[in-house]
């Protein structure tokens, strides 16, 4: 079965802005491939941060496990997409194609622009 999701992150605050936009493609059962297709270079490193910290959170889900993911569409701007909007939007990319609810395991801090990752510990990981 192959699932599809995507996120886009438009935040701006007076001077500072982020954005970033994903589609992915999630099909399941397979081999558990990640593909990064037409992620420009800067941002593969972030992008494939925001999904495999959404695997490392549902790890015991066998529908991530198994899962192959595929990035269909990536967008950013040179002065707003960070490293962390990448992850961010990838994250929530194919946590909304697998239908899973994330909570609160990698928020944005709408006041200051800022990023929280759930510890290990925290009863949102598990």
């Amino acid at each position: 079965m192959v699932s599809q999701g995507s996120h886009t992150l438009a935040w701006q605050c007076g001077n500072k802005a982020l954005y970033a936009a994903a589609s992915v493609e999630v099909e399941n059962p397979a081999q558990g491939a990640i593909e990064l297709g037409e992620v420009p270079e800067q941002w593969r490193a972030g992008v494939l941060f925001g999904i495999l910290l959404l695997r490392e959170a549902l790890w015991q889900s066998p529908d991530l496990r198994t899962a192959a993911i595929k990035v269909r569409v990536f967008r950013g701007q040179p002065s707003d997409t960070t490293m962390m909007a990448a992850a961010f939007v990838a994250f929530h990319s194919v946590a909304q194609a697998l239908s899973v609810d994330v909570g609160k395991l990698f928020v944005l801090d709408e006041a200051t622009g800022g990023f929280s990752v759930a510890s290990s510990t925290n009863e949102h990981w598990s």
